[in-house]
């Protein structure tokens, strides 16, 4: 069975929520707990971040283009 192919993961392929097609407003981000960078994730399971989730969805229904980033759930580093 052939390998997977990678491919690279864009900045806007991590945000939530945002159009695209129109300058963000605001950006929601979830921190992640540890630095990814240095130590690796051992496990996937992460609890989806609810509060931050009903402000954003708030701030959209007010007509802002608002994204969400989930550091955490995707494993990324404190410098990423």
């Amino acid at each position: 069975m052939p390998a997977p192919l990678s491919t690279p993961v864009r900045e806007h392929d991590l945000i939530a929520g945002a159009d695209p097609d129109r300058v963000l407003d605001a950006l929601f981000v979830n921190a992640p707990l540890r630095d990814y960078d240095q130590r690796a994730r051992v496990n996937d399971y992460t609890l989806p971040v609810l509060g931050m989730g009903y402000i954003a969805t708030y701030v959209a229904q007010a007509g802002f283009n608002v994204g969400v980033l989930d550091a955490e759930a995707h494993g990324l580093g404190i410098r990423s």
